[in-house]
């Protein structure tokens, strides 16, 4: 799954993640019926200078089970480690999905080849990176055609979906402040959205701000707090967020 940050990639695998699971918690390691699924994030290992395949490997064998992980300077046992959890799985009727969140973290050859080894144990793969990423890693794996990888692409928000999110984000903000209630019109929604390319996680921060900037200004006792076009064009001035992207 590739895209620019904030555009929802690990929201969506972890929407994955937590269907599969028996849990939606933190666990790193849930079993659900015949599917044992893995969590990683490579944020927790890309702070290691140096951090290779074979450290990457090794930290997925902690998560499944440390008590059985070999110490990371007998790298030789690394595989074989892993191939005997999986086949005594396979025994059991239980198959390993493994979830990479933050892969564009770690190096290109790092992740090609975890990639070849995982799925030549018959293993599922669902990696979460930027677009740039992604390409090098399509463009590496269809010359070597080690395996077989489907690419999902995450664009901006569509007009619709802006809507639904405002909505929501409305919603959100009544139950919480009773008075006064939060509207963003027409215009304001739409320049959220094109100032911040239609990605959620920025539109939410921009929407924050705005409003923000005209509760502070303007103290209101109405019942209705109304977010124009206007309101956006003025926070927008000292606004960090379209540049950050």
């Amino acid at each position: 799954i590739s895209g620019d940050r904030g555009i929802g990639k690990t929201t969506l695998a972890r929407h994955v993640y937590n269907l599969l699971s028996s849990e939606s918690g933190e666990s790193r390691v849930n079993v659900n019926g015949s599917v044992q699924c893995l969590w990683h994030s490579c944020s927790l290992s890309s702070s290691r200078k140096h951090f290779q395949y074979d450290d990457l490997l090794h930290a997925v064998l902690r998560q499944i089970d440390e008590s059985q992980a070999p110490p990371l300077d007998n790298r030789k046992r690394l595989e074989p480690q892993f191939r005997d959890h999986v086949d005594r799985k396979k025994k059991d009727g239980v198959s390993l999905v493994i979830f990479l969140d933050e892969v564009d973290l770690l190096e290109l050859g790092t992740v090609l080849e975890f990639i070849s080894f995982i799925s030549s144990c018959g293993v599922a793969i669902l990696m979460c990176c930027t677009p740039e990423k992604a390409s090098e890693v399509r463009s590496n794996l269809i010359q070597s055609r080690q395996a077989n990888v489907q690419f999902l692409g995450l664009s901006g928000l569509t007009r619709e979906d802006v809507n639904q999110l405002f909505d929501l984000a409305e919603a959100r903000w009544s139950l919480v402040v009773k008075n006064p209630r939060l509207r963003f019109d027409k215009k304001a929604r739409s320049r959220i959205a094109d100032f911040t390319h239609g990605i959620p996680r920025l539109m939410l921060s921009m929407a924050i701000q705005v409003t923000d900037a005209k509760r502070s200004q303007k103290p209101t006792k109405k019942k209705e707090l109304v977010i124009t076009g206007w309101d956006v064009e003025q926070a927008s001035q000292h606004s960090e967020i379209g540049d950050s992207k």
